[in-house]
């Protein structure tokens, strides 16, 4: 059966409404998947950017954090250098300030040792004159000893002398009293005569060594000095023997010999001693009081001694002083 034109051209209307409406709904579903996808893409943008933007923030702040790393570094590198070039500075101060302290020591060990060499020459040179001027001086008392010794000889030989011609003269004399004496008997009774009283005197021995001591007044001949074995001997001779005492006080021991005289003004010279190693620092020999002879013996510090007697020579011998 055929259709008419006016069905046709209303189901070609109705066909094409249907088409335009489903293209304008195509086109409406199509704008609206635009329009979700722009929002998506804007979204997506925004989120990119925030992300950029966030990226960017820690960007910058990691660059600035590793500014401030670098720039602490850079600070604490010039810091250590700062430091190592103080160090160094100090370093060098130290080792020229070491530098010069070992060279004033130097010096001073250069100075201490020339000194002491100055000293050590000195003291060589004092030595020798000091060896030299006890030499002199020893040799000026061994000639002193000599001629002491010399004047003692003839002083001895002169005492002998004259003590010979004493005793001849009263040899003399005694025996023209014993002829007087017998020319008076001759001329008394025999009963008149009775015993006839000696007139010697009783000789009293010494101090020591038990020698007989007359009452003639004796002679100092010789005082002198000799270093011993141990000991130092201060020796005094007389003519005969004496009778004398001592006496110590302090430093001082005095040798005082009775009824006694110098007869040479060479003994009362003084004995100067303290050069030697000895206690004894001096000796001389006076004239005393009341007849007697004082021989005064200056210590130079307190000494044991010991005094003897052997005839007509007396001995103090002093103990060496420790050294």
């Amino acid at each position: 059966m055929g259709v008419s034109a006016a069905e046709a051209t209303r189901a070609a209307n109705e066909e094409r409404q249907r088409q335009e409406q489903a293209a304008a709904a195509a086109a409406e579903s199509a704008r609206a998947e635009r329009a979700a996808q722009d929002k998506a893409a804007a979204e997506a943008t925004a989120r990119a950017q925030a992300d950029a933007e966030a990226e960017r923030k820690r960007q910058d702040e990691s660059r600035a954090a590793a500014q401030r790393q670098e720039e602490e570094t850079r600070a604490a590198a010039q810091a250590a250098a700062e430091e190592r070039k103080r160090q160094e500075a100090d370093a060098r101060a130290s080792a020229q300030a070491a530098a010069e302290e070992r060279k004033r020591q130097d010096a001073d060990a250069r100075a201490a040792a020339q000194k002491t060499a100055e000293e050590e020459r000195r003291a060589a040179a004092q030595a020798a004159a000091d060896a030299k001027r006890q030499k002199a001086e020893e040799a000026r008392a061994e000639a002193d000893a000599r001629k002491q010794a010399q004047a003692e000889a003839r002083e001895a030989a002169a005492d002998e002398k004259r003590q010979k011609a004493e005793d001849a003269r009263a040899e003399r004399e005694r025996r023209q009293q014993e002829a007087v004496a017998a020319a008076e008997t001759r001329s008394r009774p025999a009963a008149s005569q009775g015993s006839r009283a000696a007139e010697t005197r009783h000789e009293a021995s010494s101090s020591s060594g038990g020698s007989e001591v007359s009452s003639r007044r004796k002679t100092m001949t010789l005082v002198g000095f000799q270093q011993q074995q141990g000991a130092s001997r201060v020796f005094v001779r007389t003519n005969e023997p004496v009778r004398y005492t001592v006496s110590e006080q302090d430093k001082q021991v005095v040798l005082e010999l009775e009824n006694t005289r110098v007869e040479f003004t060479n003994n009362t010279r003084p004995l100067d001693t303290h050069f030697f190693a000895t206690a004894v620092a001096k000796v001389e020999a006076d004239p005393g009081a009341n007849r007697t002879v004082r021989v005064t013996i200056q210590l130079k510090e307190s000494a044991r001694f010991e005094t003897r007697q052997d005839g007509n020579l007396i001995t103090l011998d002093f103990q060496r002083p420790a050294r």
